[in-house]
C-alpha cells in the first residue's frame, strides 16, 4: 500500500492547541491508517521534503514558514495550513500583541492564508475573515474542535450532587474576555458565600483581590487537566468573550471541556456556543441573571449537562470530525 507522508509543522507539539488542532487529531489519523505516516521535521530543506507528500503547518505565522511552503511549492508539494485564531487581530492587553503586530507577521499570515492549497479553520467566523484571502473557488474549510475518543475511559462521571464550585479555565490571554464579567462576578461571589469561586490555570488579580471565596488552581498538561476537570466536580463552569475580533473568532473547547468532565456551562451568545444545554448570555447584566439563577437552583444544570453531552457525541467526537481531514488528505494526493 502506498505511504502518504505527511511533514508536520507545529509550534509546540505538547500544548493545547496541537492537542485540538496538530500532533492529536493527526496523531488518531495515523493510528487508525497504515497507508498514512507523520513526520515532524525540525527544519525544512530539500531533504526533508523529498520524504513527505503534503506541508502540514498548524498556526504558521513566521517569515520562514511562508518560505518552507515556497519550498514546498518548488517540489510540487501541497500545503496545508490551519488556524485556530484570528492572528491578524491580536489585541493590545494579550501577551503576544507585540509579535503579531509585527508588519512582516501579519504579511506572511495572509500570503500563507492566500497560496496554501488548504486551509481549515476552527470556526465560522474565521472562515469568514479569511476567505478573503483565498482565491476564488478555493474557499477555507471549518474544522471544528473536537473532544479526543481517547479520553472517554478518563469520563467516570460521580452520580452525586455536584461540588459548589464555579468555575472558570484560561490562561492571562483571557483577561479581556473576563474583565467584561468581572463586576457581576465579584459582586455574585460576595453574596454567595457558600460557594468557591475557582479558577483554573490563571489567577485574575483584578477579581480574586475583590473576594474571599475563590481558589486558584495552576496548568496542568492536558491530559491531567481534563482528568482534574472531572475531579473537581464543579457545580457549573463559565466563560465569555470580549468583544473584538480576535476574542469572538474563538472556539466552544472550554464547552467541549465543561462537558466531557459532565459540568453545565454557561456560555456567550455567540454561533460557536449556540448549542443544546448551553445556558447563554449577551451581556454582563445577563450574564450577572444566569449565574444568580444557576446558583439559586432556578435553572435545570444537570438536565443542561445531559443534552450537551448527547450533542456533542452526535457531533462533535474526534473520530467524526476527522473524516473531513481524511478527505483533505485524500485530495491533495490523489
Amino acid at each position: 500500500m502506498p505511504r502518504i507522508r505527511i511533514a508536520a509543522i507545529v509550534p509546540d507539539k505538547e500544548d493545547p492547541t496541537s492537542w485540538y488542532r496538530g500532533v492529536g487529531p493527526l496523531s488518531e489519523i495515523e493510528t487508525r491508517r497504515e497507508d498514512i505516516e507523520l513526520t515532524f521535521p525540525a527544519n525544512i530543506n530539500w531533504s526533508t521534503l523529498k520524504f513527505c507528500h503534503i506541508l502540514f503547518m498548524q498556526r504558521p505565522h513566521l517569515p520562514d514558514y511562508l518560505n518552507a511552503m515556497a519550498m514546498a511549492k518548488d517540489h510540487g508539494i501541497p500545503t496545508w495550513i490551519d488556524l485556530d485564531d484570528d492572528n491578524l487581530a491580536v489585541p493590545k492587553d494579550n501577551p503576544v500583541y507585540q509579535l503579531y503586530n509585527q508588519v512582516a507577521i501579519k504579511d506572511s499570515i495572509v500570503k500563507m492564508a492566500r497560496y496554501a492549497e488548504i486551509v481549515t479553520v476552527a470556526t465560522e467566523t474565521l472562515k469568514k475573515k479569511y476567505d478573503i484571502y483565498r482565491p476564488s473557488g478555493r474557499e477555507c474549510i471549518v474544522v471544528p474542535n473536537a473532544l479526543d475518543d481517547d479520553l472517554l475511559i478518563h469520563r467516570n462521571i460521580q452520580d452525586r450532587e455536584r461540588d459548589k464550585l464555579v468555575l472558570w479555565r484560561g490562561t492571562l490571554t483571557h483577561h479581556k474576555n473576563l474583565s467584561i464579567i468581572a463586576d457581576s462576578i465579584i459582586e455574585v461571589a460576595n453574596k454567595n458565600p457558600q460557594f468557591k469561586f475557582t479558577f483554573f490555570g490563571w489567577e485574575p488579580l483584578f477579581i480574586t483581590e475583590h473576594i474571599k471565596n475563590f481558589q486558584y488552581i495552576g496548568s496542568h498538561h492536558i491530559m491531567d487537566y481534563h482528568k482534574v476537570l472531572i475531579q473537581l466536580h464543579p457545580y457549573l463552569m463559565y466563560y465569555a468573550l470580549a468583544n473584538n475580533e480576535h476574542a469572538q473568532s474563538r472556539s466552544h473547547v472550554s464547552w467541549l471541556e465543561a462537558t466531557f468532565a459532565g459540568i453545565p456551562f454557561i456560555g456567550p451568545k455567540h454561533p460557536e456556543f449556540d448549542k443544546p444545554g448551553i445556558f447563554q448570555f449577551a451581556n454582563n447584566k445577563e450574564f450577572k441573571d444566569v449565574l444568580e439563577a444557576a446558583l439559586r437552583g432556578d435553572l435545570d444544570l444537570k438536565k443542561g449537562a445531559e443534552l450537551s453531552w448527547e450533542h456533542l457525541k452526535e457531533f462533535y467526537m474526534l473520530s467524526r470530525v476527522n473524516q473531513i481531514r481524511e478527505q483533505i488528505i485524500n485530495g491533495l494526493v490523489k
